[in-house]
């Protein structure tokens, strides 16, 4: 059932909130070719951080890469315990 069918406006992809551009689910599903299932399951067990807004899930561009390439954070790789570099 679409958002027009259950009487709701659709959703915006990317908004502006604090200073920050938030995707929505719908936008993150079409840019990596994944379900918003999948992703819904994501944020469930905890591998990628979203906020709540209107009743719908949007994330930050700093999530959705750290979700999909937790590599690319500022952790030291080289150190047993994942240290942060100094």
């Amino acid at each position: 059932m679409t958002e027009k069918a259950r009487g709701r406006k659709p959703a915006k992809d990317i908004i502006k909130f604090g200073g920050k551009k938030l995707y929505s689910l719908n936008a993150i599903a079409d840019t990596f070719g994944i379900s918003v299932s999948s992703l819904r399951g994501y944020i469930a067990d905890g591998r990628m951080k979203a906020a709540k807004i209107a009743g719908r899930f949007y994330v930050t561009e700093e999530n959705v890469l750290m979700s999909f390439y937790p590599e690319s954070d500022d952790r030291d790789p080289n150190k047993e315990n994942g240290e942060p570099n100094s």
